[in-house]
């Protein structure tokens, strides 16, 4: 609601995210996607850079901070285990809607690295 009232009319709209915010920017445009807003705003740009889409894997994490990481509230909604999807975001992400709301955007763009780095490019690219 603030966006449209601060930009009343048609206006475009662009996204970038890095890591965890990347998670973020999908979560809002499922919300906007499911409330019309997308239908009102030109979609333009949907970015991520390194981002855990499909999650991450314990063995990618520096040794000395998976023990840490694991119990935190960040570790136990994106860590993958045995393969299986645990964490109640990265299940709700993969629905329908967050899908189609990414459908939206004229350009989507994921980088990832491929080396040295805690998120795998399988995962930060949608592989």
């Amino acid at each position: 609601r603030y966006i449209a009232q601060q930009v009343p009319g048609k206006s475009m709209l662009s996204l970038v995210g890095h890591s965890l915010g990347g998670l973020y920017c999908r979560a809002a445009i499922t919300i906007l996607h499911t409330k019309g807003y997308l239908k009102r705003v030109t979609p333009i740009c949907f970015v991520t850079l390194a981002t855990p889409h499909l999650g991450l894997s314990m063995a990618r994490l520096p040794a000395d901070t998976q023990g840490q990481f694991a119990h935190t509230h960040t570790g136990k909604e994106l860590v993958v285990r045995d393969g299986k999807f645990v964490a109640p975001t990265l299940l709700q992400l993969s629905a329908a809607k967050p899908l189609s709301a990414l459908q939206a955007f004229q350009c989507r763009v994921l980088y990832g690295n491929l080396d040295h780095d805690m998120v795998g490019w399988g995962s930060s690219l949608l592989c």
